[in-house]
């Protein structure tokens, strides 16, 4: 018997003995390798089911990264853009600045505002019913 045993054993296709039932019907019994396997096809296909699903989160979750880092880099472009916008005003406001502090500045809002005239200048009206 040990002599069957060790040569149904070397048999690939047939790896293991059933040595409870060492012989029916004078044949040795014997357990096929994909008979034994069941379990794992099930096993193997719920961890596929689940790593599926797992790779569907993860590439929805990325889209939707994707999808805000494009929204911010077009805001990034835009507050940008307003910065610039903003660092011209403030030139052109240091400019002003300057400007009112001159002499010239301050007789165009004397002649408009407060209708002063220098020594020796005369202004002309025109009559409002002509």
């Amino acid at each position: 018997m040990q002599v069957l045993l060790d040569r149904f054993k070397n048999n690939s296709y047939y790896y293991e003995v059933n040595k409870n039932t060492c012989f029916q019907r004078g044949i040795m019994a014997k357990t096929p390798a994909f008979r034994r396997k069941k379990h794992n096809k099930f096993a193997c296909f719920c961890i596929a089911i689940v790593v599926g699903m797992l790779l569907a989160v993860v590439s929805i979750d990325g889209m939707r990264l994707q999808d805000k880092y494009n929204t911010f880099l077009s805001r990034e472009a835009e507050l940008t853009k307003e910065i610039e916008k903003e660092q011209e005003r403030a030139e052109e406001l240091k400019e002003y600045e300057k400007y009112t502090k001159t002499k010239k500045y301050v007789e165009e809002v004397a002649e408009s505002k407060l209708g002063l005239v220098h020594d020796g200048e005369v202004i002309f009206k025109p009559d409002k019913e002509q």
